[in-house]
């Protein structure tokens, strides 16, 4: 396990939180290096660091036990979210089988190389879409009550959710107005209440502790469009290695990585722009609401969902300094 990057700031974290430090780390300066003081981590949220700071009590801060442990759950939920989103839309058991086979292939890449966070915030917005989908089928409230917690616990992993966060309680407020139905209406608000109560408690404290809601008020803002052509190529990364595949192109067949890896750059943007266009077509036609047919609700909120994140990592990077 790599215990570096931005791992090693959750864990550095997660060890002051051990410590009775609170959600900080210490920072020295070249001027005063034997001095350290803290400073409050706005980099990531706080939940995998306070989820981690037990396992360090308890197994005497072995680190990397501790990460593993920690990591290891976050896959294995994030695995059996597949398993039961697979099986709540009746797909076939070889599917269902084939699918968690499928994603299995990112858990070593992943838990060794990328962020700490990927499995456990993809894991919570999963889970918080399969019990989206049981409460509208059963109006039963411990499903929207379940489905709000995994969306805060999605936000609490990753900035990212940010923008998926009120998905929920819109297409319910929606669809309720349409439908006239009491209970979703309910619901929506029982999700509002809640969404908009974690992230006013976090960030405000953020704000008021630091003078910044994230970590990105610290940045320099503009207007980069050009910065769009750096997107990583999603389509083609969330299901094969790109970088594995460009090398292997350039060793095998004499394709230069510069070529190939534009290549696969490019057709992403485009096959994603072509899956945007068709989701809003079909949708179109049903008005945008739920029908009886699990299926079609699935990809109209998972559609949803994953265009709020795409216009949020596209605004940013168009907005913020960074690469």
């Amino acid at each position: 396990l790599q215990i570096d990057g931005d791992r090693a700031l959750q864990v550095t974290a997660a060890i002051e939180i051990a410590k009775g430090l609170g959600y900080t780390v210490p920072q020295v300066s070249l001027e005063h290096l034997n001095l350290a003081h803290s400073y409050w981590l706005l980099e990531w949220p706080p939940l995998y660091s306070a989820m981690l700071a037990p396992l360090l009590v308890a197994t005497n801060f072995d680190i990397t036990l501790s990460s593993i442990i920690l990591e290891t759950a976050g896959l294995f939920f994030y695995m059996l979210a597949i398993w039961r989103l697979a099986s709540h839309l009746r797909f076939p058991i070889i599917i269902q089988m084939m699918l968690v086979g499928f994603k299995a292939t990112e858990a070593y890449e992943g838990m060794l190389y990328s962020f700490a966070t990927d499995f456990h915030a993809a894991a919570c917005l999963l889970w918080a879409l399969l019990f989206f989908l049981l409460f509208l089928e059963t109006n039963n409230r411990k499903y929207v009550f379940s489905a709000a917690l995994c969306m805060v616990g999605a936000f609490l992993f990753r900035y990212a959710y940010l923008s998926a966060v009120f998905i929920f309680p819109l297409l319910l407020i929606y669809n309720g107005w349409k439908t006239k139905n009491q209970k979703w209406s309910n619901g929506a608000l029982f999700l509002f209440l809640t969404l908009v109560t974690v992230l006013l408690v976090y960030m405000g404290y953020n704000k008021i502790r630091t003078g910044s809601f994230t970590y990105l008020g610290e940045w320099q803002k503009g207007f980069y469009p050009w910065k769009l052509k750096y997107l990583l190529p999603l389509f083609w990364q969330a299901i094969t290695h790109v970088t594995f595949i460009s090398v292997q192109a350039e060793e095998l067949m004499g394709v230069r990585f510069r070529y190939i890896s534009l290549f696969i750059q490019w057709s992403s943007h485009l096959l994603l722009i072509l899956l945007a266009y068709e989701w809003w077509r079909r949708n179109k036609t049903q008005g945008f609401l739920f029908t009886d047919k699990r299926d079609q609700k699935f990809f109209l909120i998972s559609g949803i969902i994953s265009l709020s994140i795409l216009g949020l990592l596209a605004a940013l990077t168009m907005r913020i300094d960074i690469y």
